[in-house]
């Protein structure tokens, strides 16, 4: 089973907030556009919706999708921002029955929805990343990372192959085109309790494009493992973000040559998830829970200036993915 479904599902109907944007944002020096914060917030209900900030909290509108959206749905820009990649929308039957997991491609907005039914592919499925050209999507399919074509599921290539009946996730292309870079999970030691539930364990990967000569970067459980496992490179593709097992955000050198822990600059305690970088590399911005539910929070890359981008009270705002939009 694909570990990003692990909660009951139901049909829910999207509860998006619909709002005006009234504030814009320069985008990153040298871009023309603005920059764009799109992430995913459960429904009590089950389910997910989608919503669209800028950098500084203003301008919070949601994404109009005429689909029922997975728990765990994460929704990914285009790199040339115009597309959105959702990851698990929910097929049913003509009983109402979830009969399938499928990604979905639609314009900023909402509009011109496409799922990809994928007949012929298993149950559960996990879109996480796009080629360079934005022509394929990257896929997780019966625990390996497949690619296909966006438009319509053809032209399908597995990449990469899990050896240990665990689950292989798409991070995505190196911003170059030359590498791929998945999360990979394994059973964790059973400790004489067969028959139990094993904690997963991930590490992060790199390989070159076609998903050969494949390395580990860490230490097998040092990133966070199961749903809410992600990592994601720099604009300049010499480092990833990612979050360890504890809630703190790490930053792992593509070489693999170091691992070093971010610190956000706040109070207390917290459980940092999700994290992300700026278009231009200078600013993460990550889920935090902080005693309630997660807000989305915004640093400098070294965790200082840590401010709120989002504070509700009764919803949690996750799996950021900010670009540059035209």
């Amino acid at each position: 089973m694909n570990h990003h479904r692990r909660r009951t599902l139901g049909a829910a109907a999207l509860a998006v907030s619909l709002a005006v944007i009234t504030t814009t944002q320069p985008g990153a020096a040298g871009t023309a556009g603005y920059e764009r914060i799109i992430f995913s917030s459960p429904l009590p209900g089950g389910g997910a919706s989608v919503s669209v900030v800028s950098p500084d909290g203003s301008g919070w509108v949601g994404v109009d999708l005429a689909v029922d959206l997975e728990d765990f749905n994460r929704t990914v820009w285009s790199h040339d921002g115009t597309r959105l990649l959702h990851s698990n929308t929910l097929v049913f039957d003509g009983n109402g029955e979830v009969v399938a997991f499928r990604p979905a491609i639609s314009a900023p907005d909402g509009t011109g929805l496409h799922v990809l039914t994928l007949p012929d592919l298993g149950m559960d499925m996990y879109c996480s990343a796009w080629s360079p050209d934005d022509l394929q999507i990257l896929c997780n399919a019966d625990g390996d990372v497949i690619s296909m074509r966006a438009s319509d599921g053809g032209n399908i290539v597995r990449l990469t192959t899990n050896p240990y009946a665990g689950q292989d996730l798409a991070v995505g292309y190196s911003p170059d085109g030359t590498q791929l870079a998945f999360l990979r999970s394994k059973p964790g030691p059973d400790n004489g309790k067969r028959g139990h539930d094993q904690a997963e364990r991930e590490a992060l990967f790199v390989a070159r494009a076609d998903g050969t000569n494949a390395r580990r970067l860490t230490d097998w459980g040092l990133v966070l493992a199961v749903d809410l496992a992600s990592a994601n490179w720099s604009p300049d593709g010499l480092s990833f973000i990612s979050v360890d097992r504890h809630g703190r955000l790490v930053e792992i050198a593509a070489d693999g040559s170091r691992v070093s822990t971010i610190d956000l600059d706040l109070d207390g305690g917290y459980f940092a998830v999700t994290p992300d970088y700026s278009p231009d590399g200078s600013q993460i911005v990550a889920a935090v829970f902080r005693n309630a539910p997660a807000d989305l929070y915004v640093a400098d890359r070294d965790g200082s200036h840590t401010h709120a981008i989002t504070n509700t009270s009764d919803a949690t705002e996750w799996l950021p993915d900010w670009t540059t939009t035209p």
